[in-house]
């Protein structure tokens, strides 16, 4: 008999502390709405970067020519109106290629009228090379105006650029507009909350929660589109929005 009290016993009491995690399993009763807000802006600020490669088997010329080709570029954004700050260059890269026999070169590959790499070819009875290097660098350059971006964009492939990335734009500063969009993505979801309140016939309460689902991002772009009237870049648009999640309580 007092193994069966005991029994029954331990088994209410199991059954006592199972009934909290029930009732975490329950959702809290209010009603949970999205909020959101968005706004075109134009940008005012413009990125793109310049990529200069060369490929020979002698590293130290390579890289006063593409010391070259960079700092042409560098003081011709300057003279542009570019400031100092907004012009930067990437490390030197020198990649070593340890070629095949059918891929061994003959001779470095840079403009014949170059005054820094000279330009020989070997003849037959000169050891070939079995090493590449490739040498690279990248040039920065941040615009306030796209306009510049046309003339940069001519003068980099006559000085020789091999690779031009897409313009990346953005909107300088846009920290205060997010803010306020953020403001108004709360006032979004509580007219959202208050119409659902009404059409269940109950009345919104106070709020329980708020979740910021969005998040400010200054970071550049893709947003550039060309004029087809006059072959230019223009700035296009770019959708800043701000989203939350709000919960609020039901007053009956």
């Amino acid at each position: 008999m007092k193994s069966f009290i005991v029994a029954l016993s331990l088994g209410l009491t199991a059954v006592t502390y199972a009934l909290p995690s029930l009732s975490q399993n329950i959702a809290p009763a209010g009603i949970k709405v999205v909020g959101k807000a968005s706004a075109a802006m134009v940008p005012d600020t413009f990125m793109v970067r310049f990529g200069f490669q060369q490929r020979g088997h002698s590293a130290a010329k390579l890289k006063q020519y593409v010391d070259s080709q960079t700092s042409q570029l560098t003081s011709l954004a300057k003279s542009l109106g570019v400031k100092n700050d907004n012009v930067t260059s990437s490390q030197l890269t020198v990649t070593v290629r340890y070629l095949k026999p059918e891929e061994r070169i003959k001779s470095v590959y840079a403009p014949q009228k170059s005054a820094l790499v000279e330009t020989t070819l070997h003849s037959s009875k000169e050891k070939e090379t079995e090493v590449e290097f490739i040498v690279s660098r990248t040039v920065e350059v941040v615009l306030t105006e796209l306009a510049i971006y046309d003339k940069l964009l001519d003068s980099s492939v006559k000085i020789g650029a091999t690779r031009i990335d897409p313009v990346q734009s953005y909107v300088d500063n846009n920290e205060d507009t997010y803010n306020k969009l953020l403001q108004s993505a709360v006032d979004n979801a509580k007219s959202k909350a208050d119409l659902l309140a009404q059409q269940t016939g109950a009345k919104l309460g106070k709020v329980l929660s708020v979740e910021e689902m969005s998040h400010y991002q200054a970071r550049p772009r893709m947003a550039v589109a060309e004029s087809r009237a006059f072959h230019r870049s223009q700035p296009g648009s770019l959708d800043l929005t701000a989203e939350v999640i709000v919960r609020f309580a039901i007053d009956h």
